[in-house]
Formats: C-alpha cells, structure tokens, sequence
C-alpha cells in the first residue's frame, strides 16, 4: 500500500479512507438489494 517516500501515516490515512468507501458501497448496495420495486425516473 505504500510508495516510496510515504510516511506511515500517509500510509495509514490511505487505508483509513480505503476502508470507509468499502463501508460505504457495502451500505449502499445492501440498501439497493432491500428494495422490492423500483419506480422509473421517467415516471416521476
């Protein structure tokens, strides 16, 4: 995960933020999936 020259920290806060994006489209996708219906954009 590391470049030549990063600090542990970069390091470090890379993978933090790696880490929250997976959560967040986990959540999503598991929000998606639980819907029954879907309604078109076209008839709204």
């Amino acid at each position: 995960m590391g470049r030549k020259g990063d600090t542990y920290n970069e390091i470090i806060k890379r993978l933090i933020k790696r880490s929250e994006y997976i959560e967040f489209m986990e959540e999503q996708y598991r929000i998606l999936n639980g819907e029954k219906e879907w309604t078109s954009i076209d008839e709204i």
